[in-house]
């Protein structure tokens, strides 16, 4: 590494954080679709597209893809970052995550986005299922006390693994252990615990076999998955790409190491850049363990990215689907009914009440609302467009929080209510509402869009969620899904872009890694939708 101290005068001169110029004309953006926990595709997604067309001015997505949006975000960040920087550092994540395998808050993440070690977290789930399902436990109650802790305790200290159904497991066992010391141990909360585990086990088996159709409460079932303490672990993650509160050594090292191994990283994944230059992976990780060192959250006037509102830094339209009126008010009511044990049945689909909910800045919001509304727009017609809804302003916590939250892996999320707004309730069922959001991108006024996604139909699991929320699909896949019908949501949407990245994740197991996903989405054929379709690309070319 070059001499740290050699960069001492560049880190007085950037002593604040690099801005976004946000008045600045939208010249090239990111439309990003979510892909759950095939989300390391999209580091090497963006970049190639950082690459190809430069630094982002907007970008849009839901569900994982909004967890991409926030740490583009903090990229955007990073002093004086140039397009090849920009591209290296989003490479570099998936060197971060390597860098210290001993340290928990890495570790947290990790788990979430590089090796799908949420399968590891399935199994300690199924440990404390069978402890607390064990006869002799339910007879004599709480005697494998030290098992039970144990199993608890694993869970917990992971914080993401610590998800709604397991606190409420650990709420009512302290109920069961206080009435046991007591002498008063009633049946109701025993009755209630094997209620609870049953339902936590249904969450478990139905990780990575997601079915709105067969599933009835999956849109009322609590997760083993806290999304809160996920975005917090983000939220680290994102601090760390944009040196939040590093010190000024920590910040020598990362120039010395972004000067160094960022030159000639173009058309390079993260491996090769560390074959060629097995020093850039060593010095990452001293970077990460100086930033560590650093305690960035216990100095004064610290504030994680985490608590950034939305599109403050960079342009951001994050959407979620979100359920309003008479239909939230009964999914409110069929989750206490399902809660207390009594038997629930599908609702009823009451397609007025579902809206394509975004989160933004307000002046972003009232851009695209306003264009979305003009007949003389050209997407104006769309189903989408039609059920656009502006969400208040929100920090990346609060939307992290709901929209990679979708059902199987959680229940409904209760939004914060706008006081101005026109409804009393709304619930967010996740992202997975709008998964090629680039015709907001040109509402916003976008002058580039580039749609980074998957070759395919849409996604199956988005079709029955809507279907259960919003009636027949029969009734609406013509205007919503169906690429033959250039005024359907999706072909429109493809459309609109101006180019298409188009990847192969669903063809990839995150059990295998995230390497293969990531180079076969950086590598992956980017193409001009303005050209006539080819079967070969479904989904990523207008039909």
């Amino acid at each position: 590494m070059k001499n740290i101290f050699a960069f001492l005068p560049l880190i007085f001169a950037l002593n604040t954080q690099a801005k976004v110029v946000l008045d600045a004309p939208l010249t090239s953006c990111l439309a990003i679709r979510g892909n759950g926990e095939l989300q390391p595709a999209h580091w090497g997604a963006v970049a190639r597209s950082i690459e190809e067309f430069g630094e982002p001015s907007a970008v849009a997505g839901g569900s994982s893809a909004s967890i991409t949006s926030f740490l583009i975000e903090n990229i955007a960040q990073y002093p004086a970052a140039t397009p090849e920087k920009m591209s290296f550092l989003m490479k570099s994540v998936q060197g971060i995550l390597n860098a210290e395998s001993q340290n928990k808050e890495w570790l947290a993440v990790k788990e979430i986005l590089n090796f799908g070690k949420i399968q590891k977290a399935k199994y300690q789930v199924g440990d404390l299922i069978e402890i607390i399902n064990n006869p002799k436990f339910m007879k004599e109650v709480l005697v494998y006390r030290a098992d039970l802790t144990k199993a608890l305790r694993v869970l917990e200290d992971s914080k993401i693994f610590f998800g709604p159904a397991v606190q409420a497991i650990k709420e009512t066992i302290n109920r069961l252990k206080a009435e046991k010391a007591s002498g008063a141990a009633k049946p109701e909360a025993l009755a209630k615990l094997n209620l609870q585990v049953e339902h936590l086990k249904q969450s478990a088996d139905a990780l990575g076999k997601y079915n709105a159709k067969t599933d009835t409460p999956i849109f009322v079932r609590d997760g083993f998955i806290s999304f809160p303490a996920l975005a917090a672990a983000i939220g680290r993650l994102g601090d760390f790409l944009s040196l939040e509160q590093a010190s000024k050594i920590t910040r020598a090292k990362s120039f010395a190491w972004m000067d160094e191994c960022s030159k000639n990283s173009k058309g390079k994944l993260w491996d090769e850049i560390v074959q060629e230059k097995p020093q850039c992976e060593t010095e990452l990780a001293e970077i990460v363990k100086s930033y560590r060192m650093d305690k960035p959250s216990e100095q004064p006037g610290y504030r994680s990215s985490i608590q950034w509102n939305v599109g403050a830094r960079l342009h951001s339209l994050i959407s979620t689907s979100v359920v309003t009126g008479d239909l939230a008010k009964l999914y409110i009511e069929q989750k206490q009914n399902f809660d207390s044990g009594k038997p629930i049945a599908a609702l009823a689909p009451q397609t007025a009440d579902v809206q394509f909910g975004y989160f933004g800045m307000a002046a972003d919001l009232n851009k695209v609302s306003h264009v979305l509304k003009d007949k003389s727009f050209a997407y104006a017609d769309l189903d989408k467009s039609k059920r656009f809804m502006q969400l208040p302003t929100a920090t990346w916590f609060e939307v992290l929080s709901a929209s990679p939250a979708e059902p199987g892996l959680s229940g409904y999320v209760p939004l914060r209510i706008d006081p101005k707004g026109s409804w009393d309730v709304a619930l967010s069922f996740g992202g997975w509402s709008d998964l090629h959001p680039t015709v907001v991108l040109k509402a916003l006024g976008c002058q580039h869009i580039t749609y980074l996604t998957r070759s395919g139909e849409d996604s199956q699991f988005a079709q029955q969620i809507a279907e259960r929320l919003m009636g027949d699909l029969e009734q609406f896949e013509d205007k919503m899904f169906n690429l033959s019908n250039p005024k359907s949501s999706f072909a429109a949407s493809l459309a609109a872009a101006d180019a298409v990245l188009c990847s192969n994740w669903n063809s990839f197991k995150i059990q295998n890694g995230a390497g293969p996903l990531v180079a076969d989405a950086y590598r992956a054929p980017m193409l001009n939708p303005k050209q006539p379709g080819s079967i070969a690309y479904l989904g990523c070319l207008p039909q």
